[in-house]
């Protein structure tokens, strides 16, 4: 690093450990005011108009007061960096927060303060760079706009809490940062702001004790590597627990990814989040997928669309003590994307979700402009099964598609041969009324949907099987994705229909199905195969149609 000799005002390079004690300057930028490096490395070129500069005097002030304090050195970003340099840029701005966290004393000027009272409205405390500037020192003395000393860190401690929401144990030492909830460390900046929109993540690194490239022009991704940086070196489930209220407006049609988009979503989340207790979260990474969980989902029950999975973000909790969580929606093989991200239910609140047992998942990791199209288009051509509440979902397939809280089985959204099957238990309305003999009398089924082109025509198919017809079936028939192949291989070695004559113990019974391509308003606005399965004593003629509508009629 470099350094400013505080009585020749020449700079002096020192490498690693070799640097002697120094005072460093904490400030915010004048457009057009400050002396670059280029400007400073030479007395000789020094001319009138940089000498005149705000930034000159600022230079000065802080060399006179880094030897009032007795330190012969001192450091000021804008003439130690050789900002022309990519490599020494990086190198500085991944180093900033141990250079700030390594010196002396830290001089904080605020230059727009010239009343005390005015001390929490100063610009120093609206800008990303500051954040870590105030945090990484053990001292930090603040001046006012006439370099008047205002008081130390430790002295204005309350006030810079009641200002910045930074707690007084992190004021006190930077080693109490990794107690402190990912997210919460995230809201100490989501009011800040920083010239260039990747600054917003560079300007965070030491908070989280982590390093990556600069890459000036990628804009918001900065900000999405900054999190995958932070998701290497913690399991701390808060990364995720942020709510995105600035679209407020269209919130129950708005998917997101995983991760944020900037601090800003971040704002007043304050969570209990401890390092012991984050040992005990399951690991989640990074993939070409998304964001891999393996983990139980909360899935709602029935009802409206409305809210449709829920990922716990275990033990974090909000004042009340309750389990926060994520809103998910499915759309492809074991595949979500976040729905509502202005939302953080709390789990107690949720009774009406019942527990999925744990998988492997992924969620979106970023939001795209394609994203919601993606999510809104996924259950085109799906198989969504209905039936009443006397049957009880076993499973659905392929297993990875299969949407438990909707019925459906999500398709590649084409007009092309595809299947879905799902694996029920009927309980026989007869057996109603003898709780005791009605393990003996479920009846369980397979009922398949298929969308093949035998005979040279797409047609939408639906058969149902036997549970004993079905483990007859050898299990490669079912890892074939083409339903025109499934629909081959089931024909070839059986006798395929679409009723199911049973014995439902008091009485004989069939089992029918039908499909019918056909809009559901509350799942979709695109066509999808609905699948409806019925059962009524034998010998009831069945007239076709959806399951709530059924026309009985007697033979």
């Amino acid at each position: 690093m470099r350094l400013i000799n505080a009585k020749t005002l020449q700079l002096e390079e020192f490498m690693g450990a070799s640097s002697p004690p120094y005072a460093i300057l904490s400030h915010t930028w004048e457009v057009g005011q400050e002396v670059s490096f280029q400007e400073f490395v030479n007395p000789h070129d020094r001319t009138a108009a940089i000498i005149s500069k705000k930034g000159f005097a600022k230079i000065q002030e802080a060399c006179r007061l880094s030897l009032e304090y007795g330190f012969e050195w001192c450091w000021v970003d804008t003439c130690c960096i050789d900002k022309t340099s990519s490599a020494e840029l990086s190198e500085a701005i991944n180093s900033m927060f141990w250079w700030y966290e390594a010196s002396g004393v830290c001089l904080a000027y605020l230059s727009d303060l010239n009343e005390p009272e005015s001390f929490d409205a100063c610009r120093w405390f609206t800008r990303g760079w500051t954040l870590q500037e105030l945090i990484a020192p053990e001292k930090v003395y603040f001046f006012d706009a006439s370099w008047l000393l205002v008081g130390e860190k430790r002295d204005l401690e309350q006030r810079i809490t009641n200002r910045t929401g930074i707690c007084e144990s992190v004021l006190r030492s930077r080693l109490a940062l990794p107690s402190i909830a990912v997210a919460t460390r995230l809201s100490w900046a989501a009011t800040r702001e920083t010239t260039r929109v990747e600054d917003m993540a560079y300007c965070l690194m030491g908070l989280f004790d982590v390093n990556m490239p600069m890459l000036y022009g990628e804009g918001s991704k900065a900000f999405l590597r900054l999190q995958e940086e932070i998701m290497k070196t913690t399991n701390d489930l808060s990364l995720f627990a942020w709510r995105d209220i600035r679209n407020d407006d269209d919130s129950s049609t708005t998917y997101s990814g995983i991760l944020a988009s900037s601090p800003a979503v971040f704002a007043g989340e304050i969570f209990s989040s401890t390092v012991a207790a984050h040992k005990f979260n399951s690991e989640f990474s990074i993939t070409n997928r998304g964001i891999r969980f393996t983990t139980p989902l909360l899935c709602r029950e029935g009802g409206d669309s409305g809210l449709e999975y829920l990922l716990p973000l275990t033990r974090i909790t909000n004042g009340a003590g309750d389990t926060l969580a994520v809103c998910l929606r499915k759309y492809g093989p074991d595949l979500f994307a976040r729905q509502q991200p202005n939302a953080l239910p709390a789990t107690r609140a949720q009774r009406w979700y019942r527990r999925v047992p744990p998988r492997t998942i992924y969620i979106t990791r970023e939001t795209s402009t394609a994203l919601e199209q993606y999510v809104e288009q996924s259950r085109k051509y799906a198989f969504h099964f209905r039936f009443s509440h006397d049957f009880e979902v076993v499973n659905g397939s392929p297993d990875g598609l299969w949407d438990v809280r909707n019925r459906l089985v999500l398709t590649l959204g084409e007009y092309a041969p595809c299947w879905g099957a799902l694996r029920l238990a009927w309980i026989p309305p007869s057996s109603s009324s003898a709780a005791a003999n009605k393990k003996d009398t479920v009846v369980e089924v397979v009922v398949i949907g298929i969308l093949s082109h035998i005979l040279g025509e797409y047609e939408p198919r639906c058969y149902l099987l036997s549970l004993e017809v079905y483990n007859e079936i050898p299990s490669e028939v079912w890892e074939q994705d083409d339903g025109s192949e499934l629909a081959m291989s089931l024909i070839k070695n059986n006798d395929l229909k679409d009723e199911l004559d049973v014995d439902g113990g008091l009485m004989k019974y069939t089992l029918s199905a039908t499909i019918v391509e056909e809009r559901v308003p509350k799942l979709s606005g695109d066509v999808m195969f609905c699948v409806d399965v019925v059962g009524e004593p034998a010998g009831t003629k069945i007239r076709r149609g959806y399951i709530n509508s059924f026309s009985i009629e007697k033979s």
